[in-house]
């Protein structure tokens, strides 16, 4: 089947190779002016080249690739890109007791970035069993089946001035204050700059003097804080009139890219923070607890025009209205529970729980596109207010009818909120073991409460493609025997729990230490990644989230014919000389 690939034949099908070249080069002389008052400047640039050679063999069953009829198959391209980042900093830096007991240490500075990206793409089909690699015989296909694709994004340049103040008064009470103004040539004319305030406060507790005698608290501080930071993350120009140039036939026309919007503006993210840091027993026992409340507002968002639409329109970046927020409460937790010279012993754990919703945006969008059989233009996720970010939102799947076909609430006419990939829980746990010169160290993460949408069951593995491939196999095996006539469709028929327990990575560490006087430090170590997962997840990895957005804009938690992760062992010497 021409939709399916077998991963072995496309692993040996296809070559993809890059090489990077960067060039780095900064000078930062300063000056002291006094003990407390210090001028620098940092002047740096990154210069970086690149080339990409990528292929694919013609025998391989992909659509425009594998060889059919007259057209020989194989595809390859050739790509060169220039990177260019070039950045100037100047600071005055003041650090000095300004009363009794009353320290302010205090930045202001001025900071200028230009960013240059270019490049050049080349593509070929149609080599057939050519024997060597096709990137080395471009010229070898019709040239018809050539293409060449040029870039130069507009030039990105971002300049900033930032202020900071710290007051710390007797090592008990923090005020730190933070404004910065940043104004960059990506957004409009008329909104350039964004300004970005922050204040921050602590209060260590522990040093105060009715704490001062209590031996098994080492530490006590609480913590509040409030801050807008601007988000920029958008392709360079897009708030510019811009237009491709396009050829065919020895004529040229011009085609829209993107329209220009003079009011579009900074995205724009506020987040209070109230916390609490502790230290107990000889700081044997450590951690942390945090609320956070996050607020985003005048959302980047790339509208598309309205269908039907005169040929020519082009995407326009506009601020959404409305606000995506996400709160909850942040812990850790650090307990070194053995710790001798022969043995030591350690746990570490961390978890966030968190929920967020969409507010005040009207209408819907959609994205979450669908792909395989029978998935043309269909979506299965939105960003819609009362609801998480991109709901899941499709047919609510209620079993098979006796003849074998699915039935839906309201017979599949009415949509309704059935899925959440955003976990509402997120875990990390650490431990670490020594005995004398035999250490042993894992890392797990984990997720709960997230919806994953199984894109690969819905469209391969669907019992209706019996005789052409592999299908689920519990579609043969209920009690009610699904039909082959069955339509493919999209439904909450295909949402799974997507939570998991993994076992990141593991390392076995033996130290042999200094051997004569030439080897140094030496120590034997072995190391796997991706060892285990416990999930009930039927894909091949719950940690998943193939790119399924829709102009530009992204989805969560779809799963589509993904490669299962690896599972890597590494064995090592680590010395010196």
């Amino acid at each position: 089947n021409s939709s399916l690939v077998n991963p072995l034949a496309m692993s040996e099908a296809s070559s993809d190779k890059s090489k990077v070249s960067t060039i780095l080069g900064s000078v930062s002389p300063y000056y002291k002016f006094t003990p407390w008052l210090e001028y620098r400047m940092l002047a740096s640039i990154n210069y970086s080249t690149g080339i990409r050679r990528a292929s694919t063999r013609s025998f391989i069953n992909l659509p425009n690739i594998q060889a059919n009829g007259d057209f020989l198959g194989g595809y390859a391209s050739y790509s060169n890109t220039e990177l260019v980042t070039q950045q100037f900093t100047n600071t005055l830096n003041f650090n000095k007791a300004i009363a009794n007991k009353l320290n302010l240490n205090a930045i202001v500075g001025y900071e200028y970035t230009n960013y240059i990206n270019k490049g050049m793409t080349n593509t070929s089909r149609g080599f057939g069993d050519l024997a060597i690699d096709y990137t080395d015989a471009m010229q070898a296909v019709a040239p018809a089946n050539r293409t060449v694709n040029a870039y130069n994004d507009p030039t990105t340049q971002l300049q900033s001035y930032f202020a900071r103040a710290i007051f710390n008064y007797d090592d008990k009470y923090l005020l730190t204050a933070t404004f910065r103004a940043d104004g960059s040539t990506k957004f409009g004319s008329e909104n350039r700059y964004g300004y970005f305030p922050s204040f921050a406060a602590a209060w260590n507790i522990k040093n105060e003097s009715f704490l001062s005698d209590v031996a098994w608290l080492n530490q006590l501080k609480i913590r509040a804080g409030f801050g807008r930071t601007g988000n920029q993350e958008f392709p360079s120009g897009s708030a510019q009139q811009r237009y491709n140039i396009a050829f065919n036939n020895n004529s040229q026309s011009l085609q829209g890219v993107n329209n220009e919007n003079v009011k579009l503006k900074w995205q724009s993210d506020e987040q209070t923070n109230i916390g609490v840091d502790f230290s107990l027993f000889g700081s044997k026992i450590s951690g942390s607890v945090d609320y956070f409340n996050k607020t985003t507002t005048d959302l980047l968002f790339p509208q598309i025009p309205f269908v039907p639409a005169n040929p020519g329109v082009a995407v326009t970046w506009i601020n959404l209205p409305g606000e995506i927020t996400n709160k909850g409460l942040e812990a850790n937790i650090n307990a070194s529970i053995i710790e001798n010279e022969d043995i030591s012993f350690s746990l570490g754990g961390n978890a966030t729980f968190i929920k967020n919703n969409v507010k005040g945006i009207t209408g819907l969008i959609k994205t979450g596109a669908l792909s395989g059989q029978g998935m043309s233009d269909v979506t299965v996720e939105v960003i819609q207010s009362g609801l998480p970010l991109f709901a899941m939102v499709t047919r609510q799947y209620n079993g098979l009818d006796a003849q074998g076909f699915s039935k839906y609430t309201d017979d599949g006419y009415t949509y309704y909120y059935v899925g959440n990939p955003n976990p509402n829980v997120i875990l990390g746990f650490n431990a670490n073991f020594r005995y004398k010169a035999v250490s042993f160290n894992a890392n797990f993460n984990g997720a709960l409460g997230q919806d994953i949408y199984n894109n690969t069951a819905n469209s391969v593995l669907a019992l209706s493609n019996l005789g052409t491939r592999n299908v689920a196999s519990e579609l043969v095996n209920s009690s009610i025997q699904e039909s082959l006539a069955n339509p493919i469709a999209a439904s909450s028929r295909y949402i799974e729990k997507g939570d998991y327990l993994k076992l990141a990575n593991a390392t076995i560490n033996y130290t042999i230490g200094n051997i004569g006087k030439s080897i140094k430090g030496l120590n034997l170590f072995v190391n796997g990644q991706n060892l285990f997962v416990i999930t009930k997840y039927k894909g091949f990895d719950p940690e998943v989230n193939v790119d399924k957005s829709i102009n530009g804009v992204p989805s969560a938690g779809i799963d589509y014919i993904s490669y299962p992760p690896s599972r890597t062992f590494n064995f090592g010497v680590n010395f010196s000389l």
